[in-house]
């Protein structure tokens, strides 16, 4: 969609998704209409990270300038998420919970104002794509029905009906989705781009990465607040060692990568974040705070 429509434009789009979506879900007075309101938030983040991508290939030139802007912006990521914890406490445990959708409303705003000043437009010319209606719709329906199978397969059973019959669904949607892709003029995944090895090497990191760190932040937190029974703000100020190793891997990742190549890079990140996940095995119910710490720095690796 950046491609046909404009990459600039989604991002606005995709912003302006964003924003919508905090101020429904601060204003929520309904489990339904705050499920709705992340629903439309999830849709902004969505669209807004490839949009944001396209954009630094667009509007910097490549070499130098562009390996810089891609560092920032991964550097940026990994140090708002690790401080998005500490400050989330901070905003639910002195303001409300309904703070930590509110803080995100004035920086959609300012975003979506300063993004025809700052950014340049760029696109594809249509007449040379169109739309994978067919590919979008199979492997979106696809990973849905997979992750429904694999979310509620530990509560209903692995062979219940209710969750083997949208399983399977979801596994021939997939299947439906290769088949389609390989037949189709314009993929929405042109199969071809996993023959460059570093593409699917750092396909496969990165989907390692988000399988694995990904979902530390949620069971942290959980360990925090329902296994020790901090507050909010206890909970996020646990994660402080998390925000300062992302602030400490962003001024040294430049050096690393011209030092040891990106490769290298990778691989020593991906060991700190072994090292980290084993540290964390070691945690218990009669644990502390200070149990994590140790483990927390390495698992966050070097984004």
């Amino acid at each position: 969609m950046s491609d046909l429509l404009g990459r600039r434009r989604m991002f606005m789009i995709a912003m302006a998704l964003f924003g919508l979506g905090s101020l429904l879900g601060g204003l929520a007075q309904s489990q339904l209409l705050l499920i709705i309101a992340r629903g439309i938030q999830g849709l902004g983040g969505a669209l807004l990270s490839p949009a944001t991508l396209s954009l630094i290939m667009s509007n910097f030139e490549e070499g130098k300038e562009r390996n810089h802007a891609l560092s920032v912006w991964a550097s940026m990521g990994g140090i708002g998420l690790s401080l998005g914890l500490l400050l989330g406490g901070v905003l639910t445990s002195y303001i409300s919970w309904e703070a930590t959708f509110f803080v995100n409303v004035p920086i959609a705003l300012l975003a979506f104002l300063l993004s025809p000043v700052a950014l340049r437009e760029s696109r594809t010319p249509s007449a040379a794509w169109r739309y994978d209606l067919a590919g979008t719709v199979s492997v979106t329906a696809g990973m849905m029905l997979l992750v429904y199978y694999l979310i509620q397969s530990p509560v209903e059973g692995w062979l219940h009906p209710g969750t083997i019959i949208p399983g399977a669904i979801g596994a021939v949607l997939l299947l439906l989705f290769v088949i389609i892709e390989k037949r189709t003029s314009e993929p929405l995944v042109p199969f071809r781009l996993f023959r460059i090895r570093g593409l699917t090497g750092a396909a496969l990191t990165a989907a390692l990465f988000s399988a694995s760190f990904g979902t530390l932040y949620y069971f942290l937190t959980l360990y925090t607040q329902k296994v020790l029974n901090y507050s909010a703000i206890q909970s996020g100020l646990s994660f402080l060692p998390l925000a300062l190793s992302a602030l400490f891997g962003a001024r040294f990742i430049n050096k690393m990568v011209t030092a040891i190549g990106t490769g290298g890079t990778i691989a020593v990140g991906m060991g700190l974040g072994g090292g980290g996940f084993i540290l964390l095995t070691g945690l218990s119910e009669t644990g502390s705070a200070w149990g994590i710490i140790p483990g927390l720095p390495q698992a966050r690796g070097l984004r």
